[in-house]
């Protein structure tokens, strides 16, 4: 499956599950970059986790899995973490307490911004997702929908170079 097309229906589950596997299998075999840009996101609950399925792989995690805590693990398991988002006011309250919570549980995380930031996605060594779709628990779970995903070596390839020249191309920044 190189690559395919995924929308939702208001209240469909399909997107989440689809982005929660991708996290969990990137939770098994970390990528050495992961990216992350979004005008918003929040911490929300990635695997509900109340049947312990995730437990079963990595024990230190008893409850719901949110977002912070895959890049937490990510973080700590070695994976260069890069994320770009919108600055204060224009991303919401949710973004800045996301970006609280990463600061103290992921330390090394990058984060940079980008006020005209409109571009939703993940880039990591394993797969590239993008679409119209915030990282957020509307985005997840209740808005209409639809991503791109592609698992192609070439893509994902010449994704890293797209991204890495953005990267540079914005200002540094403390979190």
């Amino acid at each position: 499956m190189p690559s395919r097309c995924v929308k939702s229906s208001s209240g469909s589950r399909e997107i989440n599950d689809l982005f929660s596997s991708l996290l969990i299998c990137e939770m098994l075999k970390p990528s050495a970059r992961f990216w992350l840009f979004s005008p918003w996101i929040s911490d929300t609950v990635i695997v509900d986790n109340r049947y312990k399925a995730v437990s079963a792989f990595f024990p230190q995690i008893k409850g719901p899995v949110r977002l912070a805590d895959v890049i937490a693990f990510l973080s700590k398991k070695g994976s260069k973490i890069k994320m770009v988002t919108t600055k204060d006011s224009e991303a919401g309250e949710g973004t800045e307490r996301f970006l609280r919570r990463i600061k103290e549980i992921a330390p090394f995380t990058e984060v940079r911004y980008d006020t005209n930031l409109h571009e939703k996605g993940v880039l990591t060594d394993n797969f590239y997702l993008a679409g119209s779709m915030n990282f957020t628990y509307n985005g997840l779970n209740i808005k209409r929908e639809s991503i791109f995903l592609s698992t192609d070596k070439s893509q994902i390839a010449s994704q890293n170079i797209s991204f890495a020249a953005y990267w540079d191309s914005l200002k540094k920044e403390k979190l």
